[in-house]
């Protein structure tokens, strides 16, 4: 494992992301040092530029994660990268020779059980002017910690949520979390994009609650919450709605209450407003629109904060274990006959019995996806069809799920790899999450269909196999037996 700092940038923003490239090709990182981009775009094209100084002296290499959010793309950069450190770095940033300095001193002087270093940076500022302690902006974690505690939860949807609920982590673990004094330039050549409104984190604020308890703030040392705030005024609002509706028809209440009462959700709102347009106006923007922000921030940061609880009243520790396993049939189970008809010509691949036996032993149910585009151009009739399935099924199974993909080539389907369809079918007839789901295939098409679905995936490569798949595949393996290997230890992305 190398010494040198690995670097991983998740993104969805490639014109934000070129200034940083150029800085990282202008510092005196050493040679060995890696860089991978995490791609998180739906639809990944075009494809993002190497500017050719960066790669000449680093190791750069692009990871897709397909629109899973930043969790989750730092989760394959990391796993991806074989150096002692990670860190990660945001796009509207630029590095400096004295912030590389900084970083291999400060790495250099940290302990064997230091687990991460955060950097001074404005990414970990709340919306309220608060210094949240983590964040996923010039964040470097230690290799074996973070695999320790099995990354991040890519349940949260902030990256801000799920930095301190990793740094939670390995306080309970026992890591040393360390602050440190370096700092990234912000400069960069392109506006930097105005931070999410702070209701978007309310729902992951609801699984962090629920992972580590009611004063995990204070635990982390993380800023005090606004929730109460937002949820005094959207009810004092509510209240003076509700009141002047039943006074318009009659209830028998106090005359004076509903203007008590409006004028409370009035002050209130004003008072909100007036902090939000001081706190987050910027060049460009008006006042109007901040204050119109302002105005329906409450009631929607409430609305966020109960589909939090709603959704994450039931929560399982992560990482999620892996619960199913889905194999691709041909190439990867059996032989591949293009245009099988004939169920006595069925070969299961050497290994493929025992493979798949192992796995229903730890109890993980198993299952089996094909694509089969003959049914629907009438090459093949579904008789041919449901005769060799039911041959494979004899050899290798009994399958807990089969996923079928019939349709023509031109139909358009949700299923056709490498669509997510039959991997987000399986994980919802099999009743387990989709993180828990696993996908075994040897082309590049089995693995982007189950990263779009948010599954799990081995690459097992064969003769079909491009070499583009396999240099951007999370995860390889020799054989199917490797393969289940990495499964049941765990170690798949």
């Amino acid at each position: 494992m190398s010494p040198t700092p690995g670097v991983v940038i998740p993104t969805r923003d490639e014109l934000s992301l070129q200034p940083l490239l150029v800085s990282l090709a202008a510092t005196p990182l050493p040679p060995t040092a890696q860089v991978v981009i995490v791609d998180d775009r739906s639809n990944p094209l075009p494809d993002i530029a190497i500017p050719r100084e960066l790669r000449a002296r680093s190791a750069v290499r692009v990871q897709r994660s397909w629109g899973r959010g930043l969790p989750a793309a730092a989760n394959l950069g990391w796993r991806v990268c074989d150096t002692e450190w990670v860190v990660f770095l945001p796009t509207d940033v630029r590095v400096t020779l004295e912030w590389a300095d900084q970083l291999m001193r400060e790495l250099a002087a940290a302990g064997a059980r230091t687990g991460l270093s955060q950097g001074q940076s404005p990414a970990g500022r709340s919306r309220h002017g608060a210094v949240s302690p983590w964040s996923l902006g010039d964040l470097a974690a230690r290799r074996d910690a973070l695999n320790e505690v099995g990354g991040f939860d890519e349940r949260y949807r902030c990256g801000s949520r799920a930095a301190i609920d990793v740094a939670l982590r390995m306080h309970r673990d026992g890591w040393l979390l360390r602050q440190a004094a370096r700092q990234l330039d912000h400069r960069a050549t392109q506006p930097r994009p105005a931070p999410a409104p702070p209701y978007r984190c309310m729902a992951d604020d609801a699984l962090l609650r629920r992972m580590h308890g009611r004063r995990w703030r204070q635990t982390i040392g993380a800023p005090r919450g606004h929730f109460g705030w937002h949820a005094g005024t959207t009810a004092a609002a509510a209240t003076a709605n509700l009141a002047a509706a039943a006074r318009g028809v009659g209830a028998p209440i106090p005359r004076r209450l509903p203007l008590l009462l409006a004028g409370a959700a009035v002050t209130s709102s004003a008072a909100l407003v007036a902090t939000r347009v001081i706190q987050r106006q910027r060049p460009g923007r008006s006042r109007w629109s901040t204050a119109a922000a302002g105005i329906i921030e409450s009631p929607v940061a409430v609305m966020q904060r109960l589909r939090g609880e709603l959704r994450h009243r039931v929560a399982a520790a992560w990482p999620t274990e892996v619960l199913a396993v889905l194999f691709e049939r041909d190439g990867t189970l059996i032989r591949d006959i293009p245009l099988n008809t004939d169920p006595g010509q069925v070969r299961p691949l050497p290994g493929a019995r025992a493979a798949v036996d192992r796995l229903r032993r730890k109890g993980v149910r198993v299952g089996l996806m094909a694509t089969e585009t003959a049914v629907g151009a009438g090459d093949v009739t579904r008789h041919q069809m449901r005769a060799v399935n039911e041959q494979v099924d004899r050899l290798l199974g009994p399958f807990d799920t089969w996923q079928l993909c019939t349709h023509a080539p031109d139909a358009g389907c949700s299923c056709r790899l490498p669509e997510p369809g039959m991997p987000s079918r399986a994980a919802r007839e099999l009743d387990v999450p989709v993180s828990a789901l696993a996908v075994v295939g040897h082309l590049g098409e089995d693995v982007t269909s189950a990263l779009r679905a948010g599954a799990r995936s081995v690459l097992v490569p064969g003769p079909n196999t491009s070499a583009a798949a396999i240099a951007t595949a999370p995860r390889t393996a020799r054989d199917l037996q490797t393969a289940v290997e990495l499964i049941v230890r765990g170690d798949v992305p």
